[in-house]
């Protein structure tokens, strides 16, 4: 017979999972998805940019607005990548 809290004999025990170790993979998870030379673009819209450097929790892009090269440094959750619209 279980008591309340605890697991029978021989029966597998659950655990909850580790909030801080679910966030680190999900940050591995996203910062696998750019690399360096992707085209990107933040969800709100914006220039289209090019990745230089992935890093734990962020991506360094380049772009050009006209003639003129900047650079940025963006969390992972705020970019994506490039899609022309209509393919």
């Amino acid at each position: 017979m279980a008591v309340a809290g605890r697991a029978c004999a021989g029966a597998p025990v659950r655990r909850k999972a580790n909030a801080l170790g679910s966030q680190k993979q999900r940050r591995i998870y996203m910062a696998n998805q750019f690399n360096i030379g992707d085209i990107v673009q933040l969800k709100s819209g914006g220039p289209k940019m090019t990745v230089t450097k992935v890093q734990d929790k962020h991506v360094s892009t380049t772009w050009f607005a006209g003639s003129k090269k900047e650079d940025g440094i963006f969390p992972l959750e705020a970019i994506v990548i490039f899609e022309e619209k209509g393919k």
